[in-house]
């Protein structure tokens, strides 16, 4: 996480969130801050997909929220045969 912390004698500010765009990748913003407990952080990831409303939509969506989870949060990358 990035943190940087300035204080003088009477004012004292720190980062306490940020944003990243990105292009060129699925992801398109990432944004981060720290939780109200300050125990924590927050992270939020927004990508958009162009998809057709079918019976099986909503499944597909779930695949594609179950794998994003799987490679970023847990770091375990699908091998490509």
């Amino acid at each position: 996480m990035l943190s940087v912390e300035s204080k003088s004698p009477k004012v004292s500010m720190k980062l306490t969130g940020g944003t990243f765009s990105v292009s060129g990748a699925p992801i398109q913003r990432l944004t981060w801050s720290l939780a109200d407990d300050r125990k924590g952080i927050e992270v939020r990831l927004r990508s958009t997909l162009k998809a057709t409303v079918n019976e099986t939509y909503l499944v597909d969506l779930f695949r594609l929220l179950n794998e994003s989870l799987q490679v970023l949060v847990l770091g375990d990358e699908k091998k490509s045969n």
